[in-house]
């Protein structure tokens, strides 16, 4: 059956007043068949976004990506179709390939004017959001999450794991005599020293796992579905990669590493308390390192005749009292009182 003039009249208008309504909208929009992926329509914006002309009745993926043979394998027709026009318009997110630029999309199936059922995508630009977030959430020097991001990913991890009952493991590790670093080389050879270390333990995590830099030279790694064995034996990978950077401090190893593995169905613990127990294993390991460090001293210090005056580096002979002692030390003239 042909349509009257006045349904012609009124079908015009309706095509006029959505183009008018689309094209002023700042967000991308467009449709296109759910069996050809022909573009049926696009909204001016979207066509700036992509630098398109006349995109209608081309193919999306061939002028939307790059380097696509076929139908994007992210692409959200198929399950729109499994779930059916009245399902909930599907919400995710996409990296474009054509442009570089991260986009939340909102699809869904339509009736287009002629009956059929299509495609229709809302797409909002969210690359300045996505990089406010990770200057928000990660550390410029070292390119690790911050301390409050960290702390908010092991709670997300520690609730995940005690569902499932996966086995994870948290490695909390300092560098070792950053300050000597930063007096003898310099601040930016010990920025250095901290970026190689960051790297190097980088290095040794999988996908899923998270680095987070807590403090100046304090750092968490969370190692998912890792026993304490498996985590120790990474983060002795990681001091192994790092014998290149040694000179900066003069240690057999460059950073000391606790490790701490919460049983799967033992009892709940906040993020505080997960980081207060790991931070008593590094404490334990530093300990035991500064006792053997005193030990290879004494046995090793060269023998001297009483009476005879001896030479010392000041900045080293301090670092020897402080590491040596949990106890409080000053330094003062007896004369003046002067510390």
């Amino acid at each position: 059956m042909m349509d009257t003039p006045r349904e012609n009249s009124t079908h015009d208008s309706g095509v006029w007043l959505l183009d008018r309504i689309m094209n002023q909208m700042n967000a991308g929009v467009y449709i296109t068949d759910v069996d050809t992926d022909e573009i049926l329509f696009m909204n001016s914006g979207m066509k700036k976004q992509f630098g398109l002309v006349e995109p209608e009745g081309k193919i999306c993926w061939q002028v939307l990506q790059k380097g696509m043979s076929g139908r994007c394998p992210f692409c959200p027709v198929p399950r729109l179709l499994r779930d059916g026009p009245s399902a909930a318009p599907l919400r995710w997110e996409e990296h474009n390939t054509s442009n570089g630029c991260i986009y939340e999309n909102f699809d869904s199936l339509i009736q287009w004017h002629d009956g059929r059922l299509v495609h229709f995508q809302h797409s909002l630009d969210v690359t300045e959001y996505h990089k406010l977030s990770i200057a928000a959430t990660t550390d410029e020097l070292t390119g690790a999450l911050n301390r409050r991001a960290g702390k908010a990913a092991l709670a997300e991890m520690a609730a995940a794991c005690a569902r499932t009952g996966e086995p994870f493991s948290l490695c909390m590790f300092d560098v070792n005599d950053l300050k000597k670093a930063n007096d003898h080389f310099g601040h930016a050879a010990g920025d250095q020293l901290l970026v190689s270390i960051a790297e190097a333990v980088r290095g040794v995590l999988q996908e899923g796992d998270v680095l987070c830099r807590l403090s100046g030279d304090e750092f968490l790694a969370l190692m998912r579905g890792a026993p304490r064995e498996q985590a120790v034996q990474r983060m002795n990978t990681a001091l192994a990669a790092l014998h290149g950077v040694q000179a900066l401090s003069e240690q057999a190893d460059a950073f000391s590493f606790g490790v701490l593995t919460p049983e799967p169905n033992g009892p709940a613990r906040s993020v505080a308390q997960l980081l207060s127990d790991v931070d008593e294993k590094l404490y334990e390991k530093k300990r035991r390192l500064h006792i053997a460090n005193a030990q290879y001293a004494l046995l090793h210090s060269p023998q001297r005749s009483p009476g005879v005056d001896f030479t010392y580096d000041t900045i080293y002979l301090l670092d020897a009292l402080v590491q040596s002692t949990d106890d409080y030390v000053y330094v003062c003239n007896m004369k003046t009182g002067v510390f």
